[in-house]
């Protein structure tokens, strides 16, 4: 049901962090249009304002809650503006938010937008009666996330499109080359350092007969690649009837014409399986690339952060997908200062990231987290040491990727290009930026033919740890 043109709002939705926040607030502004309800580009033309915010570090709480000061200041001069609260922050304890709500009218998990699609059909008069003298409304709150339902509506097998005429609305995320496509919400690992699973909830898988619709969704709107993610994405379908297995859902995903790529992220070492990495090989549209992220290679730090896994467990599940997957570029993500790390348990982090030859590393310092059983233990490896340790891993692997990338130079690649960005002067040439099916970033000069979404051939003339440049052929017409 659509609202009347009186009650529409311009809508602006703040995202931050991860790629599962992002598709979730485009997946919201999405159910938004459908509404009725028009986006806008800056917060100065919004009647309504979404704050979706990311709660994986502390600095990232800051952030969103930053975020709402500002508003609560624009709220002062504008009283009839509706502010939401979605995304990880929104279910923080009650004492948490409770001093950053003065502006908020609705708290809602983003499977469950109902309270603010309520909010949204509210008359500004009806506002006005709501709001005391010192600007606190009684703020209507959603679905806990443990219980929300994992149902994106504009995509849900058994209801069919909401949304007849594609073209006749602006849907947010229409014409991206690349897409996001949640297939699990939420995780059932406790890992001693992350808050994920206290404001995500349990593990949700979406069917996948769900996830394909979308899929064909976004194909229909110009996506070529689709990225599956999931917080342990190789957990998929555990909890559902018949327990299908990640690896089924991609062979689904490949049937899908129209798609020529497809990515999953992020992987978990326990659930790294055969028939995942022998899927990754026979698949045609699955890329050859995986982020399996390893945290620490010390079996003591392991343990402490409740990894389930050792260093040996983690160099197995390595060694079978080079063995089973030809060119596979290989991604980790690392923490370094763990509560109790000691120098020797950092080097041989170190060593191990030098004798593995990631394609790329993630590394983080460790901040104790809110909320978490790490939290309660002393974070006893000083600031000063915890960046002198990030830096030596950054420094070893940039030399690694500028030696793996280099092994390009002069090979042809394929590459994908997603987006034709302008020169950085006046006399600079645009040019387009792409990704490899290895996932590594590409530059390239703009040619004849040559067109977002096309996967064109390219010859690799310079590399960097981070980048590769080359010049692109546009494809030969059939």
């Amino acid at each position: 049901m659509q609202t009347s043109a009186r009650d529409a709002h311009r809508f602006f939705i703040w995202t931050s962090g991860c790629q599962m926040n992002k598709a979730d607030g485009e997946r919201l502004a999405r159910e938004l249009v459908a509404a009725g309800h028009t986006p806008v580009e800056s917060l100065a033309d919004a009647t309504a304002v979404i704050v979706n915010g990311c709660a994986v570090r502390e600095n990232s709480d800051r952030k969103v809650y930053g975020q709402l000061g500002l508003l609560r200041g624009l709220k002062r001069a504008n009283p009839a503006l509706i502010v939401a609260l979605t995304g990880c922050t929104a279910h923080a304890s009650p004492s948490e938010l409770a001093p950053h709500l003065h502006a908020v009218d609705v708290v809602f998990d983003t499977l469950d937008p109902d309270p603010l699609m309520r909010r949204l059909g509210m008359q500004a008069n009806d506002h006005a009666i709501r709001t005391g003298a010192r600007g606190v409304r009684s703020i209507a709150f959603g679905t806990d996330p443990a219980h929300a339902p994992a149902r994106p509506a504009l995509f849900a097998s058994d209801t069919g499109p909401v949304i007849d005429d594609i073209e006749a609305l602006p849907l947010p995320g229409a014409g991206a080359v690349s897409r996001y496509v949640n297939a699990i919400y939420g995780c059932d690992k406790r890992c001693t350092y992350c808050i994920v699973p206290f404001r995500r909830g349990a593990q949700r898988s979406r069917p996948v007969g769900e996830v394909v619709d979308e899929v064909r969704r976004f194909r229909d709107e110009g996506a070529r690649e689709v990225v599956l993610l999931g917080q342990i994405v190789n957990a998929y379908g555990q909890d559902l009837p018949g327990a299908p297995t990640l690896a089924g859902l991609l062979a689904a995903v490949d049937a899908v014409d129209g798609i020529e790529r497809i990515r999953f992220t992020t992987a978990h070492p326990r659930y790294l399986t055969r028939d995942l990495a022998e899927a990754m090989r026979d698949l045609p549209k699955v890329c050859e690339e995986l982020n399996l992220p390893v945290q620490a290679a010390d079996n003591e730090v392991l343990r402490r952060m409740a990894r389930g896994y050792s260093v040996e467990f983690y160099r197995e599940k390595v060694d079978l997908l080079r063995a089973t997957v030809p060119g596979l570029a290989l991604s980790t993500d690392v923490i370094v200062g763990f509560c109790g790390e000691t120098e020797a348990q950092f080097e041989r982090t170190l060593a191990f990231v030098a004798e593995t030859r990631f394609d790329q590393v993630h590394v983080a310092a460790f901040s104790p987290r809110g909320g978490t059983v790490a939290a309660g233990w002393p974070d006893d490896v000083a600031a000063q040491e915890k960046l002198r340790r990030l830096h030596a891993i950054e420094r070893r692997q940039a030399q690694i990727a500028q030696e793996l990338n280099a092994r390009l130079v002069g090979a042809e690649v394929g590459v994908l290009l997603e987006e034709l960005t302008p020169g950085k002067g006046a006399t600079d040439a645009p040019r387009w930026r792409g990704r490899t099916r290895t996932n590594k970033l590409v530059f390239c000069p703009h040619g004849p033919g040559l067109a977002r979404g096309q996967s064109v051939p390219l010859r690799v003339t310079e590399a960097t740890p981070w980048s590769l440049r080359g010049e692109a052929r546009a494809p030969v017409p059939a």
